[in-house]
């Protein structure tokens, strides 16, 4: 470890890669067992990504208090990850990016998913990270589901700050299969999905729910209360029906949805429905239905005949 850390310092003069120096430690990299070598990799492989993107490169100044193109901070970061540096893998590629995380592809096939706070309204993403050891545990209790996400590993990182103005940050990190998003699958399939259509079947479905949770839950309720409830709830199965039309779901796929919502609900509470768009959701590679995707000006398809109710998962909440 000593070793590794000096092999850094001596880097630490220079600002950025020359071309061909990150080609010979990237584009032909071979593992031979060093663990400096990996980190190098997927420290520079990142930097390379942020060249050519401008919201990782504003990601990484923002919530890893990190300048991604000077040698050390990366490398020393990834050091603390055990899938990036025990276990040797590979960062492969970009697989998004948004307002508060990061997420990037792995050669073993799964992803890393790099968040410092959430939308649940925690401080730290300890409801995430809650969510997501939950998922884990029933993964290797065997109590989990198609509807389960499978999640390997994941802890915490420090980013140390590039400043002495700028203080370490602690950021979350989560290593999941990996998932293609509902709108990634809408779109390959010809059917492009709204941000309205999606939020709008999710919220009406979550009404629906809050409704018939709250008819259980009440002892005696007066017939007019029943009935008002009843009305409300046909009219939001209505604007389900029209939702769904608008998306071109096919039935099975609607229910693999309704499935997904009613089981998240179940697990977890009301509050992880909040924030559910076709971004966060959708299906594991592995069990994707068949589908026809889009080559050669052709539209993508997928046959409802042909398909097992696809099985949906909240990934992202």
């Amino acid at each position: 470890m000593k070793h590794l850390f000096e092999n850094w310092r001596k880097h630490l003069d220079e600002a950025t890669l020359s071309d061909r120096e990150f080609e010979r430690r990237t584009g032909n990299f071979q593992k031979t067992g060093r663990f400096s070598n990996i980190l190098d990799y997927n420290a520079n492989m990142v930097r390379a990504i942020a060249i050519d993107n401008s919201n990782v490169r504003e990601h990484l100044k923002a919530h890893w208090n990190s300048s991604y193109d000077e040698i050390g901070h990366l490398e020393e970061f990834f050091s603390q990850i055990p899938t990036l540096f025990e276990e040797g893998n590979e960062i492969t590629g970009l697989s998004g990016v948004g307002t508060l995380g990061i997420v990037f592809e792995l050669s073993n096939g799964h992803v890393i998913k790099f968040f410092g706070s959430g939308y649940l309204g925690s401080r730290g993403g300890a409801e995430e990270m809650k969510f997501y050891a939950s998922e884990k545990t029933r993964i290797f209790d065997r109590k989990g589901d198609v509807r389960t996400l499978p999640i390997y590993d994941q802890g915490e990182a420090e980013s140390k700050g590039d400043t002495p103005y700028n203080f370490p940050r602690r950021i979350n990190w989560v290593e999941m299969a990996r998932v293609v998003t509902f709108y990634d699958y809408m779109e390959k399939t010809g059917r492009p999905a709204e941000f309205e259509h999606v939020d709008g079947l999710v919220s009406s479905l979550h009404e629906i729910f809050d409704m018939k949770r709250h008819l259980d839950g009440v002892q005696n309720p007066s017939a007019l209360d029943v009935a008002n409830f009843k009305k409300e709830i046909a009219f939001k199965t209505k604007l389900v029906f029209l939702y769904s039309k608008d998306m071109q779901l096919c039935v099975k796929e609607f229910l693999g949805i309704f499935e997904m919502l009613k089981s998240v609900y179940e697990k977890y509470g009301k509050k992880y429905l909040a924030d559910i768009h076709g971004g966060n959701f959708g299906i594991l590679e592995p069990t994707l239905p068949r589908v026809s995707y889009p080559h050669k000006g052709i539209k993508g398809s997928v046959s409802c005949k042909d398909m097992h109710i696809p099985a949906f998962i909240l990934f992202d909440p």
